[in-house]
């Protein structure tokens, strides 16, 4: 879905795209890609929880170098999804 919102609507944005490109090249990430309305934001990605801190690391480093300004990460898990909450 990454490819299309940067290649038919146009709305990634360089560093996001740099993001995806990393990601997707490591057997450890299932899937990335931009999330919200785009034009910069945040990319949301799949990845094996064993090597979340490695690709973290590698990330830092290669988007530090190209962008000289580092990322932020925010570490989350699934949730059990919608239900019903009682008071």
């Amino acid at each position: 879905s990454h490819h299309s919102l940067r290649y038919n609507y146009n709305v990634s944005c360089s560093e996001l795209d740099f993001i995806v490109d990393q990601l997707s090249e490591s057997e450890h990430c299932l899937g990335a890609r931009m999330t919200g309305a785009g034009f910069g934001g945040c990319c949301i990605a799949l990845v094996d929880t064993n090597h979340s801190k490695e690709l973290q690391n590698q990330l830092m480093i290669s988007y530090t170098r190209r962008f000289d300004f580092p990322p932020s990460f925010y570490n989350t898990s699934p949730s059990g999804g919608v239900h019903k909450v009682t008071l």
